[in-house]
């Protein structure tokens, strides 16, 4: 993050964040037993989601080619049909008016997830559906004692 955004990582820590060797300094737990700590070259930084979300928007905001449209939904992509491009969007407020502005732009970004209408807008342009990738996420506790052990492992 350092590299595109320089002293992002010192402005964390500044912040309340923590920034280590995550080998030497961070306590690793595996299969029962804690694993021994030894200096190395990886280092790391312990940041809130919320706290990098933030140092990394304001960064990006600064950016004299970027521009923030809050409380907007974006109706519908532009395109070029003889380039072969999308060249920008068709945008409504959601704060109350009703009126719709054009946004032009080099490269669009749907970072808008599960709910995204990119699928039915480039079916509408006649573009094949983009194959996914699905990566399950089995996130939960449960113990497991282990043979010949006093630990038992939560995860």
């Amino acid at each position: 993050m350092d590299e595109l955004f320089p002293k992002l990582s010192e402005e964390a820590v500044s912040q309340g964040a923590i920034y280590g060797d995550i080998v030497d300094e961070v306590l690793w737990f595996n299969y029962g037993v804690y694993l021994r700590n030894t200096p190395s070259s990886l280092k790391g930084l312990l940041v809130s989601r919320p706290m990098l979300e933030e140092l990394v928007r304001r960064r990006v905001l600064q950016l004299p080619n970027v521009r923030l449209h809050e409380q907007t939904e974006i109706l519908e992509p532009i395109c070029d049909r003889m380039e072969g491009r999308v060249t920008g969007v068709r945008s409504q407020s959601t704060a109350g008016t009703c009126t719709s502005e054009i946004i032009d732009c080099d490269l669009l970004v749907d970072a808008s997830g599960r709910g995204s209408k990119s699928p039915t807008w480039l079916e509408a342009l006649a573009y094949a559906k983009p194959l996914e990738d699905s990566i399950r996420v089995d996130i939960g506790l449960r113990e497991t004692t282990f043979p010949d052990s006093q630990f038992t492992k939560r995860s």
